[in-house]
């Protein structure tokens, strides 16, 4: 049965939704601020800035540590830390998401990807995994003015797929990531993260541990509200 809805559409995040990345930025962050003796705890990380953009990072991090920073070092040293690790151990795909790809092009569903992440990274990554051929549109942190939780970046990939956002299902793991897709008035089904959920998402989203099986239900026509 091709696309149980002819104007569902669905959208992913990217880091800790597609690729199990989120760890790997993490790692790559600290590293860099620990070459100058700062810290910034992991729980902090998934708190505040898992979900964010580069350059959200780099604005929290300067009010963080103030004058002990050296901001330009930091932005130099984590991408080289990063691409360390994927040089090493790739860049692994999150459980389920390979076949929830090919099922949703299998029912012929458009896809997109709506990512804090600079289009560069999310190009680069998603050619790495050859999976780039089944998302027709890419919605990037560097394309908005104000990404994630802002529901700006959400909106920007709904005019692309050239829908409505009560059509769309946005996949997501992180709470900055819901609170920018349930703003856009998109339905949100989210596999937490490390930090887990907070209140606000434990509220608007559909937390699972199965994001294949869930959003498959949620395309199901008769259970599928908007």
């Amino acid at each position: 049965m091709k696309n149980p809805q002819n104007n569902l559409h669905v959208i992913f995040d990217m880091d800790g939704t597609i690729f199990d990345t989120e760890q790997i930025y993490c790692r790559a962050f600290r590293l860099a601020l620990a070459e100058q003796n700062l810290d910034l705890s992991v729980s902090e990380y998934y708190a505040h800035l898992a979900g964010t953009t580069n350059d959200y990072i780099y604005k929290y991090c300067a009010k963080k540590f103030g004058s002990k920073l050296a901001l330009d070092a930091f932005m130099a040293s984590w991408p080289k830390h990063l691409n360390t690790f994927i040089t090493t151990a790739g860049i692994p795909l999150m459980p389920g998401i390979k076949d929830l790809l090919e099922k949703l092009a299998e029912l012929e569903i458009p896809m997109a990807v709506a990512s804090s992440s600079d289009r560069a990274e999310i190009d680069q990554f998603l050619g790495i995994a050859e999976i780039t051929h089944y998302f027709s549109h890419i919605a990037a942190g560097d394309e908005v003015t104000q990404s994630k939780p802002a529901p700006e970046i959400y909106l920007l990939a709904v005019e692309r797929l050239g829908t409505t956002p009560e059509h769309c299902i946005a996949l997501e793991d992180s709470n900055h990531g819901v609170a920018s897709a349930h703003a856009a008035g998109i339905k949100v089904v989210m596999k937490p993260g490390l930090g887990g959920p907070n209140e606000h998402s434990k509220q608007v989203a559909m937390i699972t541990d199965d994001v294949y099986s869930t959003t498959l239900a949620l395309i199901n026509p008769t259970r599928l509200s908007c």
